[in-house]
């Protein structure tokens, strides 16, 4: 099997509890034949609900070991090595932006770019512009984001206080190193990173 140079690593929304790789394939399809010369890996994590096992930090987790398995057998995706982006749209922009984090923090192979469709870069509730909209938003409500949050989130955890969970409180450090890769909310940025 010929290899491919380009990885690109999907992370999909959904809120932390719901939705797939399957879910998102109709775009996925597209991107794939927009970059034949990239291979796509989709994570599909699993989801946050009502048992505590599933609320963070196992998706991140898993995301992670996916990533690092990824690295370590390129050979068996069908994947040179060569160039790799990651995309995450929503939920998937968290765990794809917490990931990065996680990577310059242990010194890991960061992505050549991320593509960041409306992530979910922080999860509190506090009030903001966006947080405005979903007062009078017919599909993203406001109670249903806090559903989400509240089945992600472990008890007694304050998500200011995690990079991890959310991304918007990095740590100027990790941030100041230089490795945070260039960051695009469209994904016609893909062909031009593959």
């Amino acid at each position: 099997m010929e290899r491919l140079p380009g990885l690109i690593f999907h992370v999909h929304g959904g809120g932390f509890v719901a939705q797939s790789s399957f879910s998102h394939e109709i775009y996925l399809r597209h991107w794939a034949k927009q970059n034949p010369e990239a291979v796509f890996l989709c994570v599909d994590y699993t989801l946050a609900g009502a048992n505590a096992e599933c609320k963070y930090p196992m998706a991140l987790d898993e995301c992670i070991e996916v990533y690092k398995w990824a690295l370590e057998n390129a050979h068996r995706i069908g994947w040179r090595g060569e160039r790799l982006a990651m995309v995450g749209d929503s939920a998937g922009g968290n765990l794809v932006t917490a990931l990065t984090a996680r990577l310059i923090m242990e010194a890991l192979r960061v992505p050549d770019g991320l593509v960041l469709c409306y992530p979910v870069l922080s999860l509190t509730v506090a009030p903001s512009p966006s947080r405005l909209f979903t007062l009078w938003d017919p599909m993203l409500p406001r109670e249903l984001l806090g559903l989400c949050a509240g089945a992600y989130l472990p008890d007694d955890v304050d998500p200011l206080s995690d990079p991890y969970l959310s991304p918007v409180v990095c740590p100027a450090e990790t941030l100041a190193r230089s490795l945070l890769p260039p960051i695009s909310e469209s994904s016609a940025i893909i062909p031009t990173l593959m």
